[in-house]
């Protein structure tokens, strides 16, 4: 395997990572049944208890053990299970390619084992590291460590104090939408998470996954005589990318209000997907509050 290369770029942070905290209850719904928390007792956290969560959280660490001049405080981006755990002997070998901590976690959730391996040399390669505790029958934190300058310090430190137009998620609540939503994604973890919380805030889903398949579906749906009220739309997929697809729905004469969806958080993407054609974007990765709150403003205009 090859050296990784980095090149710098300069990111909105605070568009990219939110602090979200994911309960076990929404985990199941989303991604599958959750297996019973003694199945694999004493091996890798592919189990959560019934009242468990992940927590996904970002901190400005300024006061941590420098190892580099040049770095004035350190971002620490850190994944929190209450899962099963992992035990001493699995966590010296979690790292090393083409390993997972426990035979059925293969069974149970797939994979090579080459994913932290990446994850680690991504980060060194960064100049970080990726740091682990874990402690059997309570769970998990995986944290990315990476340093940064002074300037990209205060950077972050004026994007914390960012508002966005729509508001934070710990200020709303979760809208009623009685309405038919199509949800084009072409990956399953996006439109999983994505079907959950519309379905959660009662809105009929159906999915795509490609341009072309949207079209198709929007298209019967009218025939049908029970159009779609709103169509979300991944600007990256197979077949038929979003834009695309949205170009070819104006084209067909369909008015349906359209949210544009990306993990491009580039300075003009909103501007740019509004300009042909859509009404509306969002950012990835799905903030379901902030999701479902912008749907229920859209058709409440």
């Amino acid at each position: 395997m090859g050296k990784p290369v980095c090149d710098a770029y300069n990111i909105d942070l605070s568009g990219t990572i939110r602090c979200m905290s994911w309960t076990a209850e929404a985990i199941d719904k989303v991604f599958g049944e959750v297996a019973p928390t003694g199945e694999i007792e004493g091996e890798a956290p592919v189990a959560i208890p019934v009242d468990g969560e992940v927590v996904v959280a970002a901190v400005l660490n300024d006061s941590y053990e420098r190892t580099s001049p040049e770095a004035a405080a350190r971002l620490e981006i850190s994944v929190t299970d209450t899962g099963i755990g992992i035990s001493k002997a699995q966590l010296s070998k979690l790292f090393t390619p083409f390993n997972q901590a426990a035979k059925q976690t293969t069974r149970h959730a797939g994979g090579t084992g080459l994913g932290l391996s990446i994850s680690k040399r991504l980060a060194e390669g960064m100049g970080g590291t990726i740091e682990v505790q874990s402690a059997l029958g309570r769970g998990s934190r995986f944290t990315l460590c990476l340093p940064v300058t002074p300037e990209q310090s205060k950077v972050l430190k004026t994007n914390a104090d960012y508002s966005p137009a729509i508001p934070h998620s710990q200020t709303l609540s979760f809208p009623r939408i009685d309405a038919r939503v199509l949800l084009a994604d072409d990956r399953r973890d996006v439109w999983q998470v994505g079907k959950h919380f519309l379905e959660k805030c009662n809105a009929r889903v159906t999915i795509a996954e490609n341009g072309q398949q949207a079209i198709e579906l929007t298209e019967q749906a009218s025939r049908e005589k029970d159009p779609f009220d709103v169509i979300l739309m991944d600007m990256q997929m197979p077949v038929m990318n979003g834009r695309e697809a949205v170009a070819k729905l104006r084209e067909l004469g369909y008015q349906t209000p359209i949210v544009a969806m990306t993990a491009d958080a580039m300075d003009g993407e909103r501007e740019s997907c509004i300009a042909m054609g859509c009404n509306e974007y969002f950012p990835k990765p799905i903030d379901g509050l902030l999701l479902t709150n912008l749907i229920a403003e859209m058709l409440g205009r």
